[in-house]
């Protein structure tokens, strides 16, 4: 079952998706392999050791039957807040409490996830997510496990490339590279701050 944020921004469910991804989310990559299509190669290694190593506990170990129950809670949840803006206090709690029980699996499998792979700040987010997710109005602050993991991918598969290339950028510098072209004649802070001229100190001395 896919929610309206998978299809507004795909995850990668296939390797040919998690390569299309990671080029269109670094631009250093896809420009790399277009100058030199050797690259290609060195992606589609880090590409299959990434997939090869995440994807199972999306598919195979969490199991399809967790993830449909997760996504029917999800699916509770959202009628429940929905509910609530028609003052249905009632309804909307216990839609809300049918959606706690609905992701019980999925928030105990990330902490099985986590010891496997060493990735506890996704397992931390999933569950961090889900208990915001259970107050009133917020079922969409969830995303669920199998999307972290599908987002660890391509994090992995992008830092492993850029560091080959020599073209890694924390998130800063990247919002900055993307953005470099919408702010143009920008002045540097100094010259925004507004300065009041109060004229020299013997002048000041004098009109006291």
């Amino acid at each position: 079952m896919k929610s309206l944020r998978d299809l507004v921004n795909k995850m990668p469910e296939s390797k040919e998706d998690l390569e299309n991804i990671v080029r269109r989310y670094s631009p250093n990559i896809d420009e790399a392999i277009k100058s030199n299509p050797e690259y290609k190669k060195v992606l589609d290694d880090l590409v299959d050791d990434s997939f090869d190593r995440y994807s199972k506990y999306i598919d195979g170990k969490m199991g399809k039957a967790t993830r449909a129950i997760s996504a029917a809670g999800h699916a509770v949840g959202y009628a429940s807040d929905a509910w609530l803006a028609t003052g249905d206090i009632v309804g909307s709690l216990g839609g809300k409490f049918l959606n706690f029980l609905a992701q019980i699996p999925e928030k105990s499998y990330s902490i099985a996830y986590a010891i496997k792979t060493g990735n506890y700040i996704d397992s931390l987010q999933n569950i961090l997510e889900g208990v915001v997710s259970y107050l009133p109005g917020l079922t969409i602050a969830d995303e669920g496990l199998s999307r972290i993991i599908q987002k660890r991918m391509i994090k992995d598969v992008t830092y492993k490339m850029e560091k080959k290339l020599g073209k890694y950028q924390v998130w800063h510098e990247r919002t900055a590279e993307k953005n470099k072209d919408h702010y143009t004649d920008v002045k540097d802070r100094k010259d925004n701050v507004i300065r009041v001229n109060f004229g020299d100190e013997e002048e000041l001395e004098q009109a006291a």
